[in-house]
């Protein structure tokens, strides 16, 4: 599962899949994907430590990679005592939240040092993986929170987990597909109306540091498209509302076609493009009607 934050600092799941192993060619068959549905323009790339996932993201996406910390330090506590693993936190949290990128690296190397004595191999793993881990240093401040960890998608997983354990066996990969599209869906609905998940004025700073050649030379990209209505209101262009709508195959099947219908007639706010809705109480409405049409399909019967 692919989650993303675009231009506009609102958050989606951009597509998902379903695969016997995480294997290299696997991973590289999904970003090849999602590539050819129009992904462009990824800044960084932020996962656990998977070979399989690490190279496929090198070799599709080409991006930096940003280890996620959260899963690093369980991998470290995994190599100590249990009554250690208090001390190691405290330790390891200190380096992530460190007020620069010199800090940072300051706070490992004194850490390596620290643990060298009583925790070779966590020493030793905490050096390796230095530029890995602090990679998310390299971007503005504010988003440092944000892009550090895969935590973000953490809650959204355990939804997944909750619904398929209901049904236990599925037939197929289609019917996994079909009933986590729908809470992606769902979860887009929410998150693409609500607050933005990382600030316009913080992703214009992001641009800017861009521009400059701050954050990585070989990815300079033209300016990023106004996405904010006379009012204030974020907007889409109606090129990025269609990029939108490829979410995964199961949205492909089973949503993209209505919603075509839904935006020639009305062209609704926010999510989909500028223009006719501005009321609330449409909006609302709108997105009830969504809603009702997803769960009735999640709760109908897997064929």
């Amino acid at each position: 599962m692919a989650h993303a934050v675009h231009e506009s600092g609102r958050r989606e799941i951009v597509g998902l899949d379903v695969g016997a192993a995480e294997t290299e060619a696997f991973w590289t068959e999904f970003l090849r994907g999602l590539v050819a549905r129009g992904l462009v323009g990824v800044q960084l790339a932020i996962s656990d430590a998977h070979p399989g996932l690490k190279n496929a993201l090198a070799t599709v996406l080409g991006a930096p990679w940003q280890r996620c910390t959260v899963h690093f330090l369980r991998d470290l506590r995994g190599h100590a005592r249990r009554d250690q693993h208090d001390a190691l936190g405290t330790v390891i949290r200190s380096i992530f939240t460190a007020p620069d990128g010199a800090e940072a690296r300051r706070r490992l190397a004194d850490a390596v040092g620290q643990l060298d004595r009583r925790l070779p191999k966590v020493a030793r793993l905490l050096e390796q993986a230095e530029d890995d881990v602090l990679a998310f240093y390299a971007f503005p401040a504010e988003h440092w929170p944000k892009i550090r960890s895969t935590n973000p998608l953490e809650r959204f997983n355990r939804e997944i987990g909750r619904r398929t354990d209901v049904v236990g066996i599925f037939p197929d990969d289609a019917s996994v597909v079909r009933l986590v599209s729908m809470l992606a869906i769902e979860a887009n609905d929410e998150w693409l109306v609500g607050r933005a998940y990382i600030s316009q004025k913080s992703m214009a700073t992001l641009y800017a540091l861009q521009n400059s050649s701050t954050i990585s030379p070989n990815q300079k990209r033209k300016s990023s498209p106004n996405y904010s209505r006379p009012d204030g209101r974020n907007r889409t262009t109606d090129e990025h509302e269609h990029q939108l709508l490829h979410h995964a195959p199961g949205l492909d099947c089973l949503e993209q076609p209505r919603l075509q219908r839904r935006r020639q007639r009305t062209t609704p706010l926010t999510l989909f493009g500028p223009g006719e809705l501005t009321s609330n109480e449409r909006e609302t409405r709108f997105l009830g009607e969504r809603r009702r049409n997803c769960r009735a399909l999640r709760n109908g019967p897997v064929r």
